[in-house]
């Protein structure tokens, strides 16, 4: 049987380990929100992007310009792939 003082020790690593549990759990959830800000903003900036290739896809339709030219031209001002933007514009 543990004597008072050993007793006491383990309340006190008990409490000392809850402690820092509870501040890692808070050091988790602000790394957290901190990636989901940055995931929220780059998945902001892909769908603007995604957007931008639309409308400037759809000014390019309107002069009459072949599927190729359209592509090649969004090229030009997006450093994406002609089959990245073949997928968007399609």
């Amino acid at each position: 049987m543990p004597t008072f003082g050993e007793a006491m020790m383990e309340v006190m690593e008990y409490e000392a380990k809850q402690k820092y549990l509870a501040i890692g759990k808070d050091e988790g959830k602000k790394e957290g929100r901190i990636e989901g800000l940055i995931e929220g903003r780059i998945e902001g900036r892909e769908e603007e992007k995604v957007n931008g290739i639309l409308k400037m896809a759809e000014v390019l339709r309107s002069l009459n310009l072949s599927q190729t030219e359209i592509i090649e031209k969004i090229q030009k001002s997006y450093s994406m792939s002609y089959d990245e933007i073949h997928m968007i514009i399609s």
